[in-house]
């Protein structure tokens, strides 16, 4: 069920995977097997990256909106500390929405844009696996938009440092295999880590 909600975005991201790898041909690249491929997955991930650039801003912005609200709110809670009775949860939550009704913001407005990122992503992270496992879900079960058999067999011949990209880093292809995996796996996770910190640092206010 999931994958045939997620299959017309599949389909959308891998055109657009398709159509960069093309244009990577028309700059004097191998159509085949190849670094073609690999340059492609890089740019497919940045215009991704680029197109939910914005959802990203919008969740820092409601996120850094919440803290700067947190000291009232935090009065709003002492001032009701103690009171369990049904009349003084009513009028915290009452007190609690028209803060942030004051303030324009809301507590789930973080979330949403989040939640409008996750299709594209899980979309892009299925059209690359389908082309690595010849897996394929909707209503054409050889292929996934114009990605075939016989293209996603090309796609799998390309390597990265001597690794195909349908492989894991529980393949069995060796020692220099898994340093590989281990070297991208912490690169993503330095770069993912600072580009959360500036964006915390550049977007939060100073408390």
């Amino acid at each position: 069920m999931f994958d045939k909600i997620l299959h017309p975005f599949a389909v959308a991201v891998a055109w657009v995977w398709v159509k960069i790898h093309d244009f990577l041909v028309l700059l004097g690249f191998s159509s085949g097997s190849g670094v073609a491929w690999v340059i492609s997955i890089v740019l497919l991930t940045i215009i991704v990256r680029i197109l939910t650039l914005p959802l990203f801003l919008k969740q820092i912005k409601s996120s850094r909106a919440m803290q700067a609200i947190q000291p009232e709110v935090k009065l709003l809670q002492e001032k009701y500390k103690g009171k369990t009775d049904q009349a003084s949860r009513v009028k915290q939550s009452e007190e609690t929405q028209a803060l942030y009704k004051k303030y324009g913001v809301s507590p789930f407005a973080s979330c949403l844009p989040l939640l409008v990122q996750l299709p594209i992503l899980f979309a892009m992270y299925r059209a690359i696996y389908a082309a690595g496992t010849y897996t394929y879900a909707g209503i054409e079960a050889d292929r996934l938009g114009p990605i075939t058999q016989e293209l996603a067999s090309s796609i799998n011949g390309s390597t990265v440092f001597g690794v195909p990209l349908s492989h894991t880093i529980t393949s069995g292809d060796g020692i220099a295999a898994i340093i590989v995996f281990v070297i991208l796996i912490g690169a993503m996770m330095v770069l993912q880590f600072f580009s959360m910190r500036i964006s915390m640092v550049r977007n939060m206010p100073p408390m």
